[in-house]
C-alpha cells in the first residue's frame, strides 16, 4: 500500500497509466486548483463556471492519461496546457 500523497505527480502518473485509479484520483485532487485558477478568468469569456470546471477536469484527466515523460516536459506543464486548450475549445464551442 502507498502512501499517495508523498509521491510525485510524475510517480502517481505513472501508477494511474497502470491502471491505479486511486492514483488518478489523487493527481485530480491535487490538481483541483489549479483547474479552477484556469477556468476562473472564462467565465468572462461567456463561459458558465460549473461547465468550464467539467472541461477542465476532463483536460485534466486526458492529460492523466496521455502524459509521456520522454517528451521533456514536467507533468505540471503538460497539464497546464491540456487543462487550458480544452477550456479555450469549449469557450469558442460555446460562442459559435
Amino acid at each position: 500500500m502507498f502512501d499517495y500523497a508523498v509521491l510525485s505527480d510524475s510517480e502517481l502518473q505513472k501508477l494511474s497509466a497502470a491502471g491505479d485509479r486511486i492514483a488518478e484520483e489523487t493527481l485530480v485532487e491535487r490538481y483541483m486548483r489549479q483547474v479552477l485558477c484556469c477556468a476562473r478568468p472564462l467565465v468572462l469569456a461567456g463561459g458558465d463556471i460549473e461547465d468550464l470546471i467539467q472541461e477542465g477536469m476532463f483536460g485534466l484527466i486526458s492529460a492523466i492519461r496521455r502524459y509521456d515523460p520522454e517528451l521533456g516536459a514536467s507533468f505540471h506543464t503538460f497539464a497546464e496546457h491540456c487543462i487550458r486548450m480544452r477550456l479555450i475549445s469549449a469557450v469558442r464551442s460555446a460562442s459559435r
